[in-house]
């Protein structure tokens, strides 16, 4: 995977399992909107 503004790895257990990207916003807001995407959905599964 390449990184992208906009978009950041989803890890479980340390392990990169995909991607999730966000555009539309400033780049600020995208990568906040993705964060909280991730803290709400991918953690609760793993580390």
């Amino acid at each position: 995977m390449l990184p992208a503004i906009g978009s950041l790895p989803i890890r479980i257990d340390g392990r990169v399992i995909g991607a999730i990207g966000a555009s539309g916003a400033p780049s600020a807001v995208d990568v906040a909107v993705i964060t909280a995407v991730i803290e709400a959905v991918v953690s609760p599964i793993g580390s």
